[in-house]
Order: C-alpha cells, then structure tokens, then sequence
C-alpha cells in the first residue's frame, strides 16, 4: 500500500525570491532582468498555486494599469497573488495596502525594518494598532515576517499585543538564524500564529574558527520540512506556502539561472508531495543539484 492522499488545503507557491538571480539586485544587476509576467508564466508552468510578488521587483514603479495586468494574467494561468515589501511604516503601509487590493491580494507581507525604519517593539505596535481599521476595511492580512531584526519571541509578542485577526506572522524557520534562533525553536514560537510561510534551506558547515550557513535544495538542509509541513496541516489558518532560497550565484549568469529553476522547480514539488501525503520525503540531490554544487 502507498502513502495514503491527504488533499491540503494550503496553497503551494513561489516568493520572488526564488529568482533572485533572475530579477537581479542592487548589488548585482543583470542585463535582462526577469519580469513579473515572465515570473508569473514560471510559477504556473512549474505547478504553482500561488505567487508572492515582493520587493526585489520594482513595486513603487508600477502603475494602476500595470497592477490590473498582473491582476489578469493571474487569474488566466490560476494564481492566486499576495504582495510583499519592506519597512512596515505608516506611508509604506498605506501604499501597499492600497496595491494589495488592487492585486485582489488577502495577504500583505511585511519585513518591518527598513533601510529608514527601525523601531522598538512599542513604536511598531502603536503603528500597526492604528492600521488595523484599514486592513479590516480591505479584508487583507499583515503578516510580519522574522527576519534580521526582531527575534521569534519578540515578533511573537508584538502579534499578540496587537490582538487582531488581520495581523499575523509569515514564518520562514530558516531567516531567525541570522540572530541564532534556530529553525525549531523559531517555528515553534510562531507557526500558531502564522498565515503564510516561506520555505528555504540551509546546510552549517564549519569554517574557520565558527560556521557557515550556505542554502542549499528544500529538503538537504537543517529545516525539517516533513515535520514543519504535518504541523502546518493542522493550524486551519495557514493559507499559503512560498519557495524561495538562499543559493549563492556560480561563475557564469547562465549556470546560475539554471540552477534557480531547478531548485525553486525541485521546492514546489517537493513541498506538494509532503503536503499531500503522510510519508516522510527525502530527495535525492542527484536530482537537484549537478555535480560538483
């Protein structure tokens, strides 16, 4: 007999950051950089239910009918969207908001600081109280993202401080070792409060004299997808799981974008067979990775 089927209900999708390459950065910037169609004609051909369009895309340049042609491509290929920033200020809160629901988005992922905004606990719920009648009104979901600032348990207590349905958490168990929380600890603080969850991996090896953390293919590192995804199946409120990575660029862009696809190709399938399945998976790297990576 095989594994038994357990249809989920939580959508599996790409952040775009699974194309970090692809879209380019400030720091390196690439000659024909990704666009949100092309991102969204991936995601669907790879089987993706939904997108998260964050902030590695240009979001302030984008124009009212811009966002109502994301809108229809969208809802053409089956996907559903939620939208992604950084700096959870006032002024940027209000300008995202107002383009989550023109992207017909339920929820709105915030990494709160910001090259211009980093504030105390205190300073950020005062903030996020006075928004709560905006979200509300929209029907969208603020979910606070762990990343290189507050740690589990301070993020944690500022979700409950605020006390609100349309502020939660976007969990990614990988980002909180930045500030040495692990991956188990860090989905045990914050999975119950969470909405939408980012899946990355990453190996530790030693170096020198301390460690060095490397991304590598869901599934080969330090976060234990079988166990994060059977207790996910169990919070009724978690809608939405994105692929995205930490993977380190190899010596030709080509090589490079090559290795994007196959990893963020590799996640969603990965993720869908955990989701709907009781068995626990491993991959094998062959699979994955080439060779010598």
């Amino acid at each position: 007999m095989g594994p038994r089927q357990t249809k989920s209900s939580i959508k599996v999708g790409l952040c775009s950051y699974a194309f970090r390459w692809a879209v380019g950065t400030p720091d390196t910037p690439i000659e024909k950089p990704l666009s949100i169609a092309e991102f969204l004609d991936k995601a669907a051909a790879m089987g993706a239910e939904t997108v998260q369009i964050c902030e590695n895309f240009p979001l302030p340049t984008f124009t009212s009918s811009d966002l109502t042609s994301i809108v229809q491509q969208a809802e053409s290929l089956g996907l559903s969207l939620e939208l992604g920033f950084r700096g959870a200020d006032p002024v940027r809160l209000s300008r995202h908001l107002s383009m989550a629901k023109q992207l017909k988005a339920g929820i709105l992922r915030a990494v709160i600081a910001g090259s211009d905004w980093k504030p105390s606990l205190e300073r950020q719920e005062e903030v996020l109280a006075a928004f709560l009648p905006d979200l509300a009104d929209a029907g969208i979901t603020l979910a606070l993202e762990n990343h290189f600032f507050f740690k589990p348990r301070g993020l944690a207590e500022l979700v409950r401080r605020v006390g609100d349905a349309h502020v939660r958490v976007c969990l990614d168990p990988l980002n909180s070792m930045s500030l040495l929380v692990g991956p188990e600890e860090t989905t045990d603080r914050l999975a119950p409060l969470a909405v939408t969850v980012h899946a990355k991996d990453g190996e530790m090896a030693n170096f020198n004299t301390g460690y060095h953390l490397r991304g590598c293919p869901l599934g080969e590192g330090q976060v234990d997808f079988p166990g994060l995804l059977a207790r996910l199946r169990d919070l009724a409120q978690v809608r939405s799981i994105h692929v995205e990575a930490w993977m380190d660029k190899t010596d030709s862009v080509d090589d490079t974008l090559k290795k994007e696809e196959r990893w963020a190709a590799h996640g969603i399938r990965y993720l869908k067979e955990l989701l709907n399945t009781r068995q626990q998976l491993r991959p094998e790297p062959s699979e994955v990775r080439k060779p010598g990576e």
